[in-house]
């Protein structure tokens, strides 16, 4: 998608009051009904042109809320009123891309924060792109139907640039609320811009400023969407007789509580990987691992072709295509490689567990005893490895040498391709991780 319509030209301080009156004049002679509109597909989005805006607040933490109680989770504003400690005024733009804040607050004291809402209706619950853009300052909140918006590390997502963000709003009134921080030098020209488009096909849609009467936040029903990047973590596992290299993708639930679990599963050509995400907080991704075999990626990535998604939660199954992976990291490059499919048999009183893989349930407590068995691949011939147990407590068997938890042995020097390793283990204490194969001479890996 194009970049948003920037402000054309730069008001002047002197002009700032005229310009005001003239947008509120225009607001209160047109009528207030609300904007019927189309978006064809995703070329032809939909600017949003109606807006509650809130009086400005002093911008000493921008970051923070500023709204008093119900706050911008709950908060449903409407023209004219006073709510959570904020007047909010109807501005409507007549399909002008900008919200001008700065010359609609002109006796504010820069530099300042404020709010600016719409209500959206949609005939029935739909994936839509929402684009925002800052002018002179940046956005440091946004909720979609009172959820705020997240990066994967939980921080509110937040830009100083475009930015877009596939959401899914439900059939009935959907609430945006935007939260804009002026620049501190007090460069630019202030304003906010945002709009709504599909992904594909098009949709009907109704926008308004003031409260609508009746139920809002109707929707959606729980909803899934993978973000369209697939990103090396770096991490590599040993299984059987290759290296797995872990991918991550970000999903994000939309809903008006909580997802329980998501299944996902990645297909290409010779390639079929699952993994599982919990609890999913509306409009929070979450990271999702996928562990794909290593040389099968490398060709994925050499290809060049899109990937198949599976994304399942409760009753509901949806399938999306996305661009494949980018590069990842040399194996010399990697803090070490996980031990991946130990065989288990788990301590007495604790859960069941057939096998001990990445990303999987770990031993909680002593006495389990596992055991493995590799090949070594391609990829570590002719290196000298050693087992590192460090987060993983209890006592360790390779051939006839026992070591514990504590040290690093040598589990082959020069290994040969196709040659066998074995290690049987018992836990002493919960692991907080699966042993790691690491190389001598990287680091801090060598044998005590």
């Amino acid at each position: 998608m194009g970049p948003l319509d920037r402000f054309e030209g730069a008001t002047r301080r002197g002009s700032a009051v005229a310009l005001a009156l003239v947008v509120l004049a225009a607001v209160n002679s047109a009528p207030l009904q609300a904007q019927q509109a189309e978006i064809r597909g995703p070329a032809s989005p939909f600017t949003i042109d109606r807006w509650l805006i809130s009086t400005p607040f002093p911008a000493q933490d921008s970051a923070g809320s500023l709204l008093d109680g119900p706050g911008e989770e709950t908060v449903l504003p409407d023209r004219g009123r006073e709510l959570a400690g904020a007047s909010w005024t109807l501005v409507r733009l007549a399909g002008s891309a900008a919200l001008p804040l700065d010359s609609l607050m002109p006796d504010r004291q820069s530099p300042a924060v404020a709010y600016a809402h719409s209500y959206v209706r949609l005939p029935q619950d739909r994936t839509l792109v929402l684009t925002w853009l800052a002018s002179g300052g940046s956005v440091t909140g946004v909720w979609v139907n009172g959820r705020m918006l997240r990066d994967v590390d939980g921080e509110p997502l937040t830009a100083e640039t475009e930015l877009s963000v596939p959401i899914r709003l439900g059939g009935g009134w959907n609430t945006l609320l935007f939260r804009a921080a002026e620049n501190a030098s007090g460069e630019g020209t202030w304003g906010l811009s945002a709009r709504l488009a599909t992904e594909r096909g098009g949709t009907a849609l109704r926008v308004q400023a003031s409260r609508p009467p009746g139920d809002i936040r109707t929707g959606p029903e729980p909803w899934t969407i993978a973000s369209p990047r697939l990103v090396s973590t770096g991490r590599l596992a040993w299984s059987a007789g290759e290296l797995l290299e872990e991918l991550e993708v970000a999903v994000t639930a939309w809903s008006r509580s909580p997802v329980d679990e998501v299944e996902v599963r990645l297909r290409a050509d010779g390639v079929d990987a699952r993994g599982s995400g919990r609890w999913l907080t509306p409009g929070a991704p979450v990271p999702i691992g996928l562990w794909i075999p290593r040389d099968r990626l490398e060709r994925m990535r050499g290809e060049g072709k899109e990937v198949e998604l599976q994304l399942k939660w409760d009753d509901e199954q949806v399938e999306q295509r996305i661009p494949g992976p980018g590069p990842g990291k040399d194996v010399r490059q990697t803090a070490g490689i996980l031990l991946s499919e130990w065989q288990v048999r788990s301590a007495p009183g604790s859960s069941k567990i057939d096998r001990l893989r990445p990303g999987g349930p770990l031993p909680d407590a002593g006495g389990w005893t596992m055991s493995g068995k590799w090949k070594v691949p391609e990829a570590l011939e002719g290196r000298d490895l050693y087992v590192d147990a460090s987060s993983s407590p209890g006592d360790f068997r390779i051939g006839d040498r026992a070591f514990g938890s504590g040290d690093r042995v040598p589990l082959c020097s020069g290994c040969r391709k196709g040659e066998d390793v074995e290690i049987l283990a018992r836990s002493s204490a919960p692991w907080n991780s699966l042993p790691r194969i690491v190389e001598g001479g990287v680091g801090d890996v060598e044998p005590r």
